[in-house]
């Protein structure tokens, strides 16, 4: 139980982290809003804005 706790949080921390390095490029490259085809997986009334028009 211990070690599946170890692995399942340094998974997590590891796609943190990439997600971290990802948008710090994005936003470094001039991009600070969210892709237009990106998928959210919420009902429609929930859906953010997404977009430059946004």
């Amino acid at each position: 139980m211990g070690i599946s706790a170890l692995v399942a949080a340094v998974f997590l921390g590891a796609c943190g982290a990439v997600t971290g390095v990802l948008l710090m490029l994005r936003m470094n490259a001039g991009h600070y809003t969210m892709p237009p085809d990106l998928r959210v997986p919420l009902p429609r009334a929930m859906v953010p804005p997404i977009g430059p028009d946004a």
